[in-house]
């Protein structure tokens, strides 16, 4: 359905503690060293082009480099130490 257009678009989207685990294979999800940086873009794809998507990530696992890789798709509106992210789509 999605790759067909039928499925709408998000104004806000919030995802908690999970993204960080996509591609470690311990939700029967294959093994993917790049599950993460899939996730968020599957999640850009699903947001409108003006709506906010608040994630949550483990901070000992992103440094300022992976961080970055991981919103690259995103502008980020506000960066909370630890506790979240704020991001927002802007194409």
């Amino acid at each position: 359905m999605w790759l067909k257009g039928e499925i709408e678009q998000y104004d806000f989207g919030v995802n908690f503690c999970s993204i960080d685990h996509s591609g470690l294979g311990r939700y029967t999800d294959p093994l993917n060293p790049y599950g993460d940086l899939e996730s968020m873009a599957q999640s850009w794809c699903m947001m409108k082009h003006v709506g906010i998507f608040t994630v949550n990530v483990e901070n000992s696992l992103y440094g300022p480099k992976k961080l970055s890789q991981l919103t690259a798709n995103y502008k980020v509106l506000k960066k909370y130490i630890q506790i979240l992210i704020r991001i927002t789509s802007y194409f």
